[in-house]
């Protein structure tokens, strides 16, 4: 006679497994929003206007402030950008992030940054 609750419970540990590999820690997406927003290119700007404050979902990226990065207004109203953001939307969910406000964006050096 077979014990089939160690089999049952060898399924459970086998396909269980399946999934030590997945990852909900959002890396990726948070790597990726990184490396964007950290692009020379996607900071470019000739004035003021060229630049936007932009919410970052759950996450304080470098340079920024309770979830908030500068970016030139070009690199924000792109499609790279709406996907990077679901992206990471979809990952971390929904959060509490601080009131602080970043100073509006300016073009400082024909980089989108805070004001000198």
């Amino acid at each position: 006679m077979k014990n089939w609750g160690l089999i049952h419970a060898g399924a459970a540990l086998l396909f269980g497994g399946a999934c030590w590999g997945c990852s909900s820690d959002c890396e990726d997406e948070i790597a990726a929003a990184q490396a964007f927003l950290s692009s020379e290119a996607n900071l470019a700007c000739e004035s003021d206007a060229d630049c936007v404050v932009v919410s970052t979902g759950c996450h304080t990226f470098e340079g920024g402030v309770c979830s908030q990065a500068y970016l030139s207004r070009r690199a924000a109203n792109g499609t790279q950008w709406a996907s990077i953001t679901a992206d990471l939307e979809e990952c971390e969910g929904d959060c509490t992030v601080c009131d602080a406000a970043l100073a509006p964006a300016q073009c400082v050096s024909g980089r989108c940054a805070a004001p000198d």
